[in-house]
């Protein structure tokens, strides 16, 4: 993966692009730290399941342990909150707990 400049991509931003359609990718920095990352669109197009393999082997996502059934999820009994809880602070205090 190459880097460049703000200022080097302002200038070079065709060429640039022809390097990302021949499969390049281009990491854009600012003094030094990364700010940006310029791919190829055909990288995120595709179906779901290519979006999904593309992030596991990115170690960006994991994959489920098991499949899930999305009627039986639904169809779930939902716990109701008391009338005097925000549900917001609800879910922070479950994290809160969980840690």
């Amino acid at each position: 993966m190459k880097a460049k400049s703000v200022s080097e991509a302002r200038a070079n931003l065709s060429a640039l692009i022809e390097e990302v359609r021949q499969g390049e990718s281009i990491v854009i920095t600012n003094r030094g730290q990364p700010v940006a990352r310029i791919e190829s669109c055909t990288q995120v197009d595709g179906s779901d399941s290519d979006r999904i393999n593309s992030l596991v082997a990115r170690g960006l996502a994991i994959p489920p342990r098991n499949r899930m059934d999305v009627e039986e999820f639904l169809s779930a009994h939902r716990p109701k909150l008391p009338e005097d809880v925000n549900l917001s602070d609800y879910v922070i205090a479950d994290r809160e707990e969980t840690r």
